[in-house]
């Protein structure tokens, strides 16, 4: 495996990762590696922390022991997750000599470290790639027009529905009252104005925790530019990018690697693809503005549309994008 450098003696690996389980793959973001992982941890006694979205319009770091419950941790949430009493939870947990499983944003690891004080072995850190986290308010605002729009309450959120394949997919929401939202993520006005960086946190423009050198125990996310490298393992249902930083985490893979289907990387040829890992967003100088603007304009669509408006150059780009798969 390739090595960007060295942690505690340990010699970092690279892998493209897929789940051999295609229920779990396909309900999961990317690759399924980190409900994987999960399940290892819960079966052997352990507990999982992650974000779970309540009502949909909140995102909450929770705590679970079972399997049953892995599907409110699993997949992208595209807004800014509350940690809650998760931290004292864990350090609950590590005394009591439990496997902890923790998953958050590169930000969250290290405030999570800071707490503990200390090393734990029976504590896994997993990060994920970060483009940068929304605004929870802009969130609160779009699900609310679409509840009106829609006449219900949502009950299912889906950031990244796998419809038509895992690279082009959608924001889906179901409604109480059965009426469906779907729409391309390119088409759809919140993850357009995610995507160009428009409502970031402040922080997210600045982030001090970019780097392929981490403080967890591995990193997850979309394996970007796999269709490039590694032509035929990609089916376009979903590649995570699985980076493994300590011995650790190491032996887990070992664990359940009967359930993966991996493959080494042994260059450096994924990182451009993947360039959130090593670089922060660049800020959009139309950020103050909108918010500004959002204060006083009640219609959030309104203001998604004017400030995610694509110039000619970027949509005669699209379209021969789209003409070249043709």
């Amino acid at each position: 495996m390739y090595t960007v450098c060295k942690k505690n003696n340990f010699t970092r690996k690279i892998y493209a990762v897929k789940a051999k389980d295609e229920q779990v793959r396909m309900k999961s973001s990317s690759g399924g590696i980190f409900s994987v992982l999960a399940k290892n941890i819960i079966l052997n006694d352990g507990v999982v922390y992650g974000a779970n979205l309540i009502d949909g319009f909140n995102l909450q770091h929770i705590r679970i022991d079972n399997i049953n419950q892995l599907y409110k941790l699993r997949g992208s949430k595209y807004i800014e997750s509350s940690i809650g009493e998760s931290f004292y939870l864990v350090k609950k947990d590590l005394i009591a000599n439990k496997k902890v499983l923790f998953t958050g944003t590169p930000c969250q690891i290290a405030g999570l470290k800071n707490y503990l004080k200390k090393d734990y072995e029976n504590l896994y850190l997993i990060d994920f790639v970060c483009h940068g986290v929304p605004s929870i308010k802009v969130w609160q605002k779009y699900l609310q027009a679409k509840e009106n729009e829609y006449g219900a309450k949502a009950i299912k959120i889906f950031f990244r529905y796998k419809s038509p394949s895992w690279s082009n997919y959608k924001l889906k929401i179901v409604f109480e009252n059965g009426k469906i939202y779907q729409s391309l993520y390119v088409k759809d006005l919140y993850m357009k104005g995610f995507l160009k960086d428009i409502y970031l946190r402040p922080s997210c423009y600045n982030c001090k925790y970019k780097g392929i050198e981490r403080i967890s125990d591995a990193t997850i996310g979309d394996f970007w530019g796999i269709d490039k490298i590694k032509f035929d393992f990609n089916d376009d249902k979903g590649i995570s990018l699985l980076v493994i930083q300590s011995k650790k985490m190491a032996m887990l893979l070992k664990e359940i690697k009967d359930e993966l289907v991996l493959e080494g990387i042994q260059n450096e040829e994924w990182i451009p693809y993947n360039i959130s890992i090593i670089n922060a967003t660049k800020y959009n100088k139309k950020r103050y503005e909108f918010f500004c603007e959002m204060k006083k304009q009640k219609n959030i669509m309104d203001l998604l549309k004017r400030y995610t408006r694509d110039n000619i150059f970027i949509n005669l780009k699209r379209i021969l994008k789209n003409f070249r798969r043709i």
